[in-house]
Protein backbone atom coordinates (compact mmCIF):
# COMPACT_ATOMS: atom_id res chain seq x y z
CA UNK A 1 0.00 0.00 0.00
CA UNK A 2 1.28 3.45 -0.89
CA UNK A 3 0.53 6.16 1.64
CA UNK A 4 1.23 9.81 0.88
CA UNK A 5 1.56 11.69 4.18
CA UNK A 6 2.74 15.18 5.03
CA UNK A 7 4.79 14.85 8.19
CA UNK A 8 4.37 18.00 10.26
CA UNK A 9 6.40 16.65 13.16
CA UNK A 10 8.17 13.35 13.69
CA UNK A 11 5.81 11.45 15.96
CA UNK A 12 3.10 8.82 15.89
CA UNK A 13 0.14 7.95 18.06
CA UNK A 14 2.04 4.88 19.17
CA UNK A 15 3.86 7.04 21.69
CA UNK A 16 6.75 8.83 19.98
CA UNK A 17 7.75 12.02 21.78
CA UNK A 18 6.01 15.24 20.75
CA UNK A 19 8.44 17.64 19.07
CA UNK A 20 6.10 20.65 19.27
CA UNK A 21 2.49 21.57 19.93
CA UNK A 22 1.55 20.69 16.36
CA UNK A 23 0.04 17.35 15.41
CA UNK A 24 1.16 15.06 12.65
CA UNK A 25 -0.59 14.17 9.40
CA UNK A 26 0.24 10.50 8.92
CA UNK A 27 -1.69 7.29 9.20
CA UNK A 28 -1.90 5.77 12.66
CA UNK A 29 -3.45 2.49 11.48
CA UNK A 30 -1.21 -0.53 11.92
CA UNK A 31 -1.09 -2.73 8.80
CA UNK A 32 -3.91 -0.78 7.19
CA UNK A 33 -3.06 -2.27 3.80
CA UNK A 34 -2.83 -5.93 4.87
CA UNK A 35 0.78 -5.94 3.68
CA UNK A 36 2.27 -7.72 6.69
CA UNK A 37 2.41 -11.42 5.87
CA UNK A 38 1.66 -13.32 2.67
CA UNK A 39 -2.16 -13.28 2.57
CA UNK A 40 -4.41 -16.18 1.55
CA UNK A 41 -3.84 -17.63 -1.91
CA UNK A 42 -7.24 -19.32 -2.38
CA UNK A 43 -10.89 -19.15 -1.31
CA UNK A 44 -10.59 -21.64 1.57
CA UNK A 45 -7.59 -20.31 3.51
CA UNK A 46 -7.78 -17.78 6.32
CA UNK A 47 -4.78 -15.60 7.17
CA UNK A 48 -5.39 -13.31 10.13
CA UNK A 49 -3.75 -9.95 9.33
CA UNK A 50 -1.15 -8.91 11.94
CA UNK A 51 -2.12 -5.89 14.03
CA UNK A 52 -5.86 -6.66 13.91
CA UNK A 53 -8.25 -8.52 16.23
CA UNK A 54 -10.69 -10.43 14.05
CA UNK A 55 -14.09 -12.09 14.24
CA UNK A 56 -15.46 -14.74 11.91
CA UNK A 57 -13.01 -15.70 9.17
CA UNK A 58 -11.81 -12.22 8.29
CA UNK A 59 -8.64 -12.64 6.26
CA UNK A 60 -5.90 -11.03 4.21
CA UNK A 61 -5.92 -12.17 0.57
CA UNK A 62 -3.34 -11.87 -2.17
CA UNK A 63 -4.21 -9.85 -5.25
CA UNK A 64 -2.52 -12.69 -7.12
CA UNK A 65 -4.89 -15.32 -5.68
CA UNK A 66 -7.07 -15.58 -8.80
CA UNK A 67 -10.49 -17.28 -8.37
CA UNK A 68 -12.26 -14.04 -9.25
CA UNK A 69 -10.65 -12.00 -6.47
CA UNK A 70 -9.44 -8.46 -7.21
CA UNK A 71 -6.30 -8.78 -9.32
CA UNK A 72 -3.00 -6.98 -9.82
CA UNK A 73 -4.54 -4.45 -12.20
CA UNK A 74 -7.09 -3.46 -9.57
CA UNK A 75 -4.34 -3.24 -6.98
CA UNK A 76 -2.32 -0.94 -9.21
CA UNK A 77 -5.34 1.31 -9.76
CA UNK A 78 -5.69 2.03 -6.03
CA UNK A 79 -2.08 1.54 -4.87
CA UNK A 80 -3.14 -1.62 -3.07
CA UNK A 81 0.18 -3.44 -2.85
CA UNK A 82 0.20 -7.23 -2.58
CA UNK A 83 -2.77 -7.94 -0.31
CA UNK A 84 -6.24 -6.76 0.65
CA UNK A 85 -8.80 -7.63 3.35
CA UNK A 86 -11.83 -9.89 2.78
CA UNK A 87 -14.69 -11.26 4.87
CA UNK A 88 -13.52 -14.81 4.28
CA UNK A 89 -15.00 -18.27 3.64
CA UNK A 90 -18.31 -19.24 5.22
CA UNK A 91 -18.72 -16.07 7.29
CA UNK A 92 -22.00 -14.14 6.97
CA UNK A 93 -20.43 -11.43 9.11
CA UNK A 94 -16.77 -10.88 9.99
CA UNK A 95 -14.65 -7.99 11.15
CA UNK A 96 -11.24 -6.73 12.19
CA UNK A 97 -10.48 -4.05 14.77
CA UNK A 98 -7.62 -2.27 16.50
CA UNK A 99 -7.23 0.36 19.22
CA UNK A 100 -5.08 3.49 19.09
CA UNK A 101 -4.45 5.65 22.16
CA UNK A 102 -4.06 9.40 21.92
CA UNK A 103 -0.92 10.64 23.79
CA UNK A 104 -1.62 12.76 26.85
CA UNK A 105 0.30 15.65 25.27
CA UNK A 106 -2.44 15.90 22.66
CA UNK A 107 -5.33 15.95 25.15
CA UNK A 108 -5.49 19.77 25.53
CA UNK A 109 -5.84 20.32 21.78
CA UNK A 110 -8.46 17.58 21.53
CA UNK A 111 -10.40 19.04 24.47
CA UNK A 112 -10.47 22.44 22.79
CA UNK A 113 -11.88 20.90 19.61
CA UNK A 114 -8.84 21.81 17.54
CA UNK A 115 -8.07 18.36 16.16
CA UNK A 116 -9.58 16.71 13.10
CA UNK A 117 -9.24 13.28 11.55
CA UNK A 118 -9.27 12.20 7.94
CA UNK A 119 -10.44 8.61 7.60
CA UNK A 120 -10.21 6.68 4.36
CA UNK A 121 -10.34 3.18 2.91
CA UNK A 122 -10.76 1.47 -0.43
CA UNK A 123 -13.93 -0.64 -0.25
CA UNK A 124 -15.72 -2.99 -2.60
CA UNK A 125 -16.96 -6.44 -3.47
CA UNK A 126 -17.34 -9.18 -6.07
CA UNK A 127 -19.14 -8.71 -9.39
CA UNK A 128 -22.85 -8.03 -9.08
CA UNK A 129 -23.10 -9.53 -5.59
CA UNK A 130 -24.31 -7.36 -2.71
CA UNK A 131 -21.56 -8.35 -0.23
CA UNK A 132 -19.86 -5.25 1.17
CA UNK A 133 -17.38 -3.83 3.66
CA UNK A 134 -17.47 -0.72 5.84
CA UNK A 135 -14.76 1.00 7.87
CA UNK A 136 -15.63 2.85 11.07
CA UNK A 137 -13.79 4.92 13.69
CA UNK A 138 -15.22 5.03 17.22
CA UNK A 139 -14.05 7.94 19.38
CA UNK A 140 -13.77 6.77 23.00
CA UNK A 141 -13.41 8.65 26.29
CA UNK A 142 -11.26 7.62 29.25
CA UNK A 143 -13.89 5.12 30.40
CA UNK A 144 -14.12 3.54 26.96
CA UNK A 145 -17.52 5.05 26.21
CA UNK A 146 -18.29 6.04 22.62
CA UNK A 147 -18.40 9.81 22.05
CA UNK A 148 -19.00 9.65 18.31
CA UNK A 149 -18.35 7.65 15.15
CA UNK A 150 -17.13 8.23 11.61
CA UNK A 151 -17.85 5.67 8.89
CA UNK A 152 -16.96 5.22 5.24
CA UNK A 153 -18.82 2.80 3.01
CA UNK A 154 -20.38 0.61 2.03
CA UNK A 155 -19.57 0.78 -1.66
CA UNK A 156 -22.53 -0.93 -3.30
CA UNK A 157 -22.66 -3.18 -6.34
CA UNK A 158 -24.36 -0.36 -8.23
CA UNK A 159 -21.54 2.03 -7.36
CA UNK A 160 -19.06 -0.56 -8.65
CA UNK A 161 -21.04 -0.93 -11.87
CA UNK A 162 -21.53 -4.62 -11.08
CA UNK A 163 -17.77 -5.17 -11.30
CA UNK A 164 -15.25 -6.71 -8.92
CA UNK A 165 -13.70 -3.51 -7.70
CA UNK A 166 -12.47 -1.46 -4.73
CA UNK A 167 -13.28 2.25 -4.67
CA UNK A 168 -11.55 4.76 -2.36
CA UNK A 169 -13.81 6.53 0.15
CA UNK A 170 -12.85 9.34 2.54
CA UNK A 171 -14.37 11.53 5.25
CA UNK A 172 -13.06 14.24 7.57
CA UNK A 173 -14.48 15.14 11.00
CA UNK A 174 -13.55 16.93 14.20
CA UNK A 175 -12.41 14.75 17.10
CA UNK A 176 -14.94 14.98 19.96
CA UNK A 177 -13.67 16.65 23.13
CA UNK A 178 -12.50 14.21 25.82
CA UNK A 179 -11.52 11.58 23.26
CA UNK A 180 -8.65 9.52 24.68
CA UNK A 181 -8.54 6.62 22.20
CA UNK A 182 -10.06 5.48 18.94
CA UNK A 183 -11.21 2.06 17.79
CA UNK A 184 -10.93 1.27 14.10
CA UNK A 185 -13.30 -1.41 12.77
CA UNK A 186 -13.50 -2.97 9.33
CA UNK A 187 -16.75 -4.95 9.04
CA UNK A 188 -17.93 -7.16 6.18
CA UNK A 189 -21.33 -8.63 5.36
CA UNK A 190 -22.24 -11.53 3.05
CA UNK A 191 -25.53 -11.64 1.15
CA UNK A 192 -24.79 -14.17 -1.59
CA UNK A 193 -22.60 -17.20 -2.17
CA UNK A 194 -20.49 -19.09 0.37
CA UNK A 195 -17.61 -16.59 0.54
CA UNK A 196 -17.91 -13.21 2.23
CA UNK A 197 -16.76 -10.92 -0.57
CA UNK A 198 -16.72 -7.69 1.37
CA UNK A 199 -13.31 -6.24 0.44
CA UNK A 200 -11.19 -3.46 1.94
CA UNK A 201 -7.69 -2.03 1.56
CA UNK A 202 -5.66 1.09 2.39
CA UNK A 203 -7.39 1.75 5.71
CA UNK A 204 -5.94 5.05 6.96
CA UNK A 205 -6.63 7.43 9.86
CA UNK A 206 -4.75 10.74 10.07
CA UNK A 207 -4.94 13.32 12.86
CA UNK A 208 -4.45 16.93 11.76
CA UNK A 209 -4.78 20.41 13.25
Amino acid sequence: MKLIAICVVALSLAGTAVASSKLVSRTVVSNGGAELGMGASDTSSVVVPPGWTTTGKFTAVQYAAGSGFPDAALSQAIGGGNNFFAGGPGSPNSSASQMVKIPAAWAPAVSRGRVKVTFSAALGGFGGQRDYATATVLFLNKAGQTLGTLRVGPVTSAQRGGLTKLIPAKKTARVPAKTRSVKIVVATKRFEGSYNDGYADNVSLMFVR
